[in-house]
């Protein structure tokens, strides 16, 4: 790990402006350390570290390197500790060449988004990652978890305030389309970078975001990228805040096994008659909301696909 460290120590000091490497050493009850992770990223809310320290997949305390996409590969090389690699984010070849296979050649485990085949991977997609806190796993909490989601969902009236964009930037330009399309209907609060018009103070916490849909009848949160799979946490986020999401994304057969697709606006070209239409007839809204989120077998899907996760985990301290 020495090597690792001083390699990474390197990159920092010739690019100071990135972040390479992130030392946890002994937090918590092991040694965590974060490699290759993004701006803005807070070691103690990772959720796979809390989920290995709750289940106590760990005994031994064994070493753990965590990597993600952002910037060089070649750090893996220098691990010696156990490797597990994981991301939420679209990966595409001009993007992300050097990560495309979810360096399952070279890592202990891979968690992504990909329907992909490897004893070595599992696909957890941010949704779900956002939606289930690692401390509340057995069937039952998810089942409790699920059902508060519905309860602050079913709404008999519409809220007062229309929809909002939280977004930092626009890398197809849907947000910004659906923005427009639907900007004469109501006002559009925008507090983050992209379209901003209304002073919030919003932090990078996800409660704070979840706490601010609340206000809000509608929230526009298309995926950056279409692509099968591809389901980050603006779905979970949207949902845990109580606003109808207006989306562009790909869910996957595991994803429409959870999410009721009919409680989600689909943007096409229509969307923006039919959104007016929830915000303005009583009876439209009412009937939509009666929809539940979950499907009657989510909570049980979920806790198997949990169950999977622990085991693939359980396993790399074992064998290692």
């Amino acid at each position: 790990m020495k090597l690792n460290y001083y390699y990474n120590k390197l990159l920092n000091s010739l690019f100071p402006q990135k972040k390479y490497h992130q030392d946890y050493s002994k937090w918590g009850t092991s040694s965590n350390h974060f490699i290759n992770f993004w701006e803005g990223f807070e070691a103690k809310s990772f959720r796979f570290t809390e989920f290995i320290k709750v289940k106590n997949l760990n005994p031994e305390k064994k070493p753990i390197d965590f990597f993600s996409t952002f910037w060089p590969r070649s750090c893996l090389k220098y691990s010696q500790n156990i490797k597990i690699f994981f991301t939420g984010e679209y990966i595409w070849k001009e993007r992300y060449a050097a990560y495309d296979n979810y360096c399952l050649d070279d890592t202990h485990l891979s968690i992504g988004f990909r329907d992909i085949v490897a004893e070595n991977y599992i696909r957890f997609p941010l949704w779900l990652y956002g939606l289930i806190s690692p401390y509340h796993t057995s069937l039952e909490e998810i089942q409790t978890t699920l059902k508060k989601i519905e309860e602050k969902n079913q709404y008999k009236h519409r809220k007062q305030k229309f929809c909002c964009l939280i977004a930092r930037h626009d890398m197809n330009g849907m947000r910004t389309h659906i923005y427009n399309q639907l900007e004469n209907i109501a006002p559009i609060d925008c507090p983050s970078s992209l379209l901003h018009n209304i002073d919030i103070e919003l932090s990078y916490r996800r409660e704070d975001k979840i706490k601010l849909l609340h206000n809000y009848t509608f929230t526009i949160c298309p995926e950056n990228i279409v692509s099968k799979g591809y389901v980050t946490e603006k779905l979970a986020d949207a949902f845990m805040g109580g606003a109808i999401p207006i989306y562009q994304g790909y869910l996957n057969d595991f994803d429409k096994s959870i999410i009721n697709e009919k409680r989600i606006i689909f943007w096409d070209e229509s969307s923006a008659q039919f959104i007016k239409q929830l915000y303005t007839n009583t009876c439209t809204y009412q009937n939509f909301v009666k929809e539940p989120i979950f499907l009657p077998n989510a909570a049980e899907n979920i806790f198997q696909h949990i169950q999977t996760l622990e085991k693939k985990l359980e396993s790399l301290f074992i064998s290692s």
